[in-house]
């Protein structure tokens, strides 16, 4: 990384604003006060909530029994590893210089904490593309048989836009780009590099493909964002139970199908199962 530039007393101030909310949100992580949610979480994953719209339930019961490993988490772990391959570490006080003296830097992994409604909200998104001090991009990789950009990506990747705007950034041009890898690449170390360079040089193309990986390009909507998070956090804050996913199909492949009572219902009630 390229040695920053000093900040202005404007540029100061952002980066001083940015610390003080993160540092507030991580004292609500200890002492969380009047805020209480499900199993006495102190905040909710950006990730956990982009589960919910796969199925609510299976994150439920996740809670309740703990995290199953499978063989499609041991390779999606995997294959986020082989992302960072070719990334430079850098200490975090010098990377977030580097953002607010308005670099152009590419920053992956970098964790984030926001508010909404009074619940804290946290994230670390694939990679987040800055631009004179501006998140432009944010990119996230899913390792699928399926192009298909599913709900729960879209969700996902509009929460941590969500958490960027909480944590005090301006996302009045940031656009998500969902990457869609097929599973047998999860081991390229190149493959980050290329999606970024297909991505510079797409020149605004709303979808394309490089060597596989289906890549969807949405402009960030903070309304609806929102309007995700609500629905999500509903549950969370205790106002409904956990809603089942309606797809026998997801019910079959889970993990957790024998202690889920909605899936026991659904095959009693099916006479073609």
């Amino acid at each position: 990384m390229a040695t920053p530039r000093r900040l202005n007393v404007e540029q100061q101030r952002r980066l001083e604003r940015f610390l003080a909310i993160e540092s507030s949100l991580r004292q609500r992580l200890i002492d969380p006060g009047g805020t209480r949610l499900r199993f006495n979480q102190s905040y909710v994953r950006a990730s956990e909530i982009a589960e919910q719209y796969y199925c609510e339930k299976k994150v439920d019961l996740t809670r309740q029994y703990g995290r199953v490993e499978t063989e499609t988490k041991r390779q999606g772990s995997e294959g986020h590893e082989s992302l960072q391959a070719e990334s430079v570490e850098v200490e975090r006080t010098e990377m977030l210089e580097e953002i607010f003296s308005g670099g152009s830097i590419i920053v992956q992994e970098l964790p984030l904490l926001a508010e909404h409604r009074g619940v804290v909200l946290a994230g670390q998104p694939d990679a987040v593309i800055f631009k004179d001090g501006l998140p432009v991009a944010l990119l996230e990789v899913k390792f699928s048989n399926s192009p298909f950009p599913y709900r729960s990506y879209h969700v996902q990747a509009r929460i941590y836009g969500k958490i960027l705007d909480g944590a005090g950034f301006d996302t009045s041009d940031l656009c998500y780009v969902i990457a869609v890898a097929p599973r047998e690449s999860r081991g390229d170390v190149g493959l980050f590099r290329r999606v970024i360079e297909a991505l510079k040089e797409s020149s605004g193309a709303e979808s394309f493909e490089v060597d596989g990986v289906h890549v969807y390009v949405h402009d960030y909507s903070q309304p609806v964002a929102e309007s995700d998070l609500e629905w999500a956090l509903e549950y969370w804050m205790g106002a409904r139970d956990a809603t089942p996913v309606d797809n026998i199909a997801k019910c079959r492949s889970c993990e957790y199908s024998e202690k889920c009572g909605d899936y026991s219902k659904s095959v009693n009630s099916n006479p073609f199962y």
